[in-house]
């Protein structure tokens, strides 16, 4: 599962467990790391999340652009539910 840095945490959740998660870092949290070889490890990974990232997401801007989707809320199942 790879997720952005938003998702930091989701691996701890129990309903969740048993997924290889790929969570990329908080940008800050790789800034503020001494420099060195580690750094540079570190980043070489974060670059790697990214760029899975950006070709699985690019499909999905390219279809919602065609059906006219450009700026989509997704509000739940619970409040569409109830507008319907």
């Amino acid at each position: 599962m790879h997720a952005d840095a938003g998702y930091t945490g989701a691996d701890k959740r129990t309903a969740r467990k048993g997924l290889d998660w790929q969570i990329a870092r908080k940008r800050g949290s790789v800034k503020e790391l001494p420099e060195g070889d580690k750094k540079r490890e570190i980043e070489k990974e974060e670059k790697r999340k990214a760029g899975i990232r950006a070709r699985v997401e690019h499909p999905f801007r390219v279809l919602k652009c065609q059906f006219g989707y450009v700026k989509v809320r997704f509000k739940g199942l619970v409040l569409a539910a109830v507008q319907n």
